[in-house]
């Protein structure tokens, strides 16, 4: 069964949030807070997805209870009407994530984040809203562009945003008013500082590990 982190709008407030759905449409995990921008949005939730797996499970409920055991931790307890939760917990004591629903008993709550545990780390991160994802972002901020409906990114000093996770090298000299596109090459640069040149009629996909920006450089007469 696939699980798919997905970002979305609130109808209330028009903030963002994210949760974890599984195959079968049950909501496992949400964000702890909403958001008023996507990058803060992204932060949270790659937080949680790079994390969870091996954070280790505080019960608060038990009786010998105890304070931090982790640095990120998934935390046991009872809500008020008495139901079993699970929360998220950085660091710096923020809440990045819940359960969303309550449990009958504590081991239907445990059982629910050993289930998020195993399955957060691999799902993949859909961005249901119309804001463009910021490509360079992500990849400075160490986790992967996710699928969007739109794509900002950068050619030279300038940004453009494209409706499409996947353009060739002839697409993004286009896109950059570099033309005829023979009298140009593209690079791409990557996190870490490496180049590569790109095709003519190469698929560079947006959404690959550690894509940052790209630079148009002007043909000498003699190059081909």
């Amino acid at each position: 069964m696939s699980y798919i982190f997905h970002i979305l709008r609130s109808a209330e407030n028009g903030e963002l949030y994210w949760h974890l759905k599984a195959g079968n449409g049950e909501i496992v995990a949400a964000s702890g807070e909403t958001y008023t921008d996507l990058s803060g949005c992204l932060g949270g939730l790659y937080g949680f997805k790079l994390n969870a797996g091996a954070a280790p499970l505080n019960d608060r409920t038990a009786a010998a209870a105890v304070g931090r055991v982790g640095n990120h931790e998934f935390e046991l307890f009872r809500d008020e009407a008495g139901e079993h939760r699970w929360r998220f917990q950085a660091g710096n004591n923020q809440i990045i994530a819940t359960s969303g629903e309550g449990y009958a008993s504590k081991g239907g709550a445990a059982d629910a984040v050993a289930r998020v545990k195993t399955k957060a780390t691999g799902a993949e991160v859909e961005v249901d809203v119309d804001e463009p994802v910021d490509v360079e972002a992500c990849a400075k901020a160490g986790h992967g562009t996710p699928k969007a409906k739109r794509y900002r990114i950068r050619i030279d000093r300038q940004k453009h945003v494209l409706d499409r996770p996947s353009v060739t090298g002839r697409d993004l000299l286009a896109v950059a008013g570099k033309q005829p596109h023979t009298r140009f090459r593209i690079d791409q640069k990557l996190r870490g500082g490496e180049v590569r040149k790109i095709g003519y009629d190469e698929s560079v996909s947006l959404c690959a590990p550690g894509v940052e920006r790209f630079m148009t450089i002007p043909l000498d007469q003699t190059e081909g």
